[in-house]
């Protein structure tokens, strides 16, 4: 997962992309955006959390 979230951020660093305009583009919350490239799995699992309750 690491290497993925990695790979992610240099991908939209190198095109300049911002993470609110990738949300946009592709209809994913910025925070989970984010949380992929500094592998923050935590965020994840309070959204599943909450959806469970």
């Amino acid at each position: 997962m690491k290497e993925i979230g990695r790979i992610l951020r240099e991908k939209h660093e190198q095109i300049n992309v911002s993470l609110a305009d990738a949300r946009n583009a592709i209809k994913v919350q910025e925070e989970c955006l984010s949380a992929i490239g500094e592998v923050d799995m935590s965020v994840f699992l309070r959204k599943s959390i909450i959806r469970v309750l």
